[in-house]
């Protein structure tokens, strides 16, 4: 057996291992209280992300142990290891929904912050297994029988490309909701209309998350890949490209693009090459196309509460254009053009392409809606949230 068809055998295993953590969890996210210590409110509330994220881990590295007793799993020392360090702590706020900071204290000179956060329970799960986290032995007899059923190593490779896609939330989870501003614009009988402005930001961190899962699959799997660093054209609030500069392969005429780095009209993109004449990497290029076409539309739901935290008031916002953004497109962070190759692109930053050019908005994205409320209801409101 080569070397290259051995990581690929791997990736079965691993992907058998993931399907089988469905038992394990049901929800999307699970809401953590976490405590965090720093000397400054920053790297305390830092602090607090993280130990969310290893209260999170106690939880699954329990529903394991409760599912399957042939698993022996050290719950304390599991995130403390290297390995955990390296792959989830780097990337903390990736797998962090959104957060509340409850109260904040000094305490001998530290901050003292309390927060709740929702954690991307599936996400970190996902992440967990592929990197097989916590696990001191298994019945290697099963996973070997799993194995042997499950022969479909180009189905199990596409399939952990999407596991990764989904755990994600690509290309939502490139994004979270900045600062949130109010104003009444007019009154009209018993109602009120409430002008909400909502900033859209980039979640770098979440996005760079992403990639370091998915690299561990595309430089195994593609033929090859490079590095490319060009010049770009400034055109109001947009980059320019022309899509012939980017390199492309005759033999491989399949390709996915990812931002690495943008700075001073320059960016570099990390390029992956697959071959329709492979089966298994053909089948995973296809799975970043069909994850493409998937994406259908984006909403927004605005929520009102009063102080005991009930619901007063919610509305979904839907086919919102602002800024030369449309969020009925998949050009939020992922974007598939057919012009000089097959070509995804991935950033987190809106994506738009036109004949022959690739188009990358660099504005802050500020949406605005108008919506009418009841007085009565508006005057109970003591807290206003907006979920993407």
């Amino acid at each position: 057996m080569t070397k290259n068809n051995s990581y690929r055998y791997l990736l079965l295993i691993i992907a058998i291992l993931i399907t089988l953590t469905a038992f394990a969890s049901t929800d999307d996210t699970v809401e953590i209280m976490a405590i965090g210590y720093g000397n400054t409110l920053e790297e305390a509330t830092d602090n607090a992300i993280k130990h969310s994220l290893e209260l999170a881990t106690g939880i699954l590295v329990r529903s394991y142990s409760s599912l399957d007793s042939s698993l022996t799993i050290d719950a304390s020392g599991l995130v403390y290891t290297e390995e955990f360090k390296e792959n989830i702590l780097t990337f903390s706020r990736a797998y962090i929904k959104d957060y509340e900071i409850t109260s904040i204290s000094e305490l001998s000179g530290m901050v003292e912050l309390t927060i709740i956060a929702n954690v991307r329970l599936k996400a970190l799960e996902a992440t967990m297994l592929r990197n097989r986290i916590g696990i001191k032995d298994f019945q290697g007899d099963k996973l070997l029988a799993l194995f042997e059923a499950n022969t479909q190593t180009v189905e199990n490779a596409a399939k952990l490309t999407e596991a990764i896609l989904n755990d994600f939330d690509t290309p939502k989870g490139f994004w979270r909701i900045g600062e949130i501003t109010t104003s009444i614009v007019s009154t009209y009988d018993e109602n009120a209309v409430l002008e909400v402005t909502v900033d859209l930001e980039p979640d770098v961190e979440s996005f760079k998350g992403l990639i370091n899962e998915l690299s561990e699959v595309l430089d195994i799997v593609a033929s090859k890949q490079i590095t490319q660093t060009m010049k770009l054209e400034q055109a109001d609030s947009w980059l320019r490209v022309e899509l012939s500069s980017l390199i492309n392969d005759q033999d491989c005429r399949y390709v996915v693009r990812v931002l690495e780095e943008r700075n001073d009209r320059k960016i570099s993109l990390k390029t992956y090459f697959f071959s329709a004449k492979d089966d298994i990497e053909y089948s995973v290029w296809e799975q970043f196309k069909k994850h493409v076409d998937s994406i259908r539309s984006y909403e927004f739901l605005l929520t009102l509460k009063d102080e005991m935290g009930s619901i007063l008031f919610n509305s979904d916002l839907k086919n919102l254009a602002q800024g030369g953004l449309l969020l009925n497109a998949p050009g939020l962070g992922m974007i598939y053009t057919g012009q000089k190759s097959n070509q995804v692109i991935i950033a987190p930053a809106p994506l738009y392409i036109e004949p022959g050019i690739l188009k990358i908005n660099v504005q802050p994205q500020r949406l605005v809606w108008r919506i009418s409320i009841n007085k009565e209801l508006l005057k109970k409101a003591k807290r206003i949230s907006v979920d993407f």
